[in-house]
């Protein structure tokens, strides 16, 4: 055999060998397909079976006219009810909230009321206070005299006090001095009284006079001229308000001038209270 043909019968050897191969492969395949179909038919047969032996079971609910007109009826009047019971819980709502704010503006107005009265109270007390305080004793001095005051010579003095206030005066102590200072004193000095004090009730529009002797040496009048010292007649009046039972106090004060060889009232210890 030539070349040629040797390797044509090598060739078609090796194409029946592959060809072979190929049918193996294909029966191969071919087999697993089978197998695959049938195990997918059994399974639709056993579901087959399954849905045959499960019945199906349909039901149609059929009401009567009347049924359903009742049903209907009773919605609508649950419906009537709810839409009732709305409007009734509103007012309700309304009425209370109404309430609230008529009990706020009302108890607003109490208390205003109740400021305003305590205002009025307040001003009625004040006013009671104040007319009580206006109806008060006033003490003050009406009238002094101190006429011939002269070196070594004994001086007649009086000093005559008015209730000017309107209601009486209890007078608890009158106490009456004189003495030479070259400044007045806060507190002046006063004779002890050698006898006990009187009391008296001055009512309004009464005056009391009281009397003392005053006496000044030739030395304090020399003084008194050359402006070295000053020569001075006081009182202390204390009295009671007979309507409060408040105490109450009047000072009065005279100055000896020389050029004028007379008394006038002094700048300090006048005053009232």
């Amino acid at each position: 055999m030539d070349y040629v043909t040797q390797h044509f019968i090598a060739a078609a050897k090796k194409l029946r060998e592959e060809l072979r191969d190929i049918a193996g492969k294909l029966f191969l395949l071919h087999e697993d397909i089978q197998e695959q179909t049938e195990a997918i038919n059994k399974a639709n047969e056993t579901q087959a079976k399954r849905n045959e032996s499960t019945p199906i079971l349909r039901a149609e609910l059929h009401i009567p006219d009347a049924v359903q007109a009742q049903k209907e009826t009773s919605d609508r009047k649950k419906h009537s009810l709810d839409l009732f019971m709305t409007v009734v819980q509103t007012i309700t709502m309304v009425a209370v909230v109404a309430y609230a704010v008529i009990n706020a503006k009302q108890l607003r107005k109490m208390e205003n009321a109740v400021v305003a009265a305590n205002r009025s109270a307040k001003a009625a007390e004040t006013a009671n206070v104040n007319g009580i305080k206006a109806e008060r004793p006033w003490i003050g001095s009406s009238n002094f005299s101190a006429v011939g005051f002269a070196p070594d010579v004994v001086t007649n003095v009086s000093l005559t006090i008015l209730n000017a206030g309107k209601r009486p005066a209890y007078v608890i102590l009158q106490e009456l001095g004189s003495h030479e200072y070259s400044t007045f004193p806060e507190n002046p000095f006063y004779d002890p009284l050698k006898v006990k004090p009187s009391h008296a009730i001055l009512v309004p529009g009464i005056s009391a006079t009281f009397h003392w002797k005053i006496m000044a040496s030739a030395d304090t009048f020399k003084r008194l001229v050359k402006n070295e010292s000053k020569f001075y007649i006081y009182s202390h009046v204390e009295y009671r308000d007979v309507g409060t039972g408040e105490t109450h106090t009047t000072r009065v004060c005279e100055i000896y001038l020389p050029e004028y060889n007379d008394f006038f009232i002094c700048e300090v210890y006048n005053h009232a209270d």
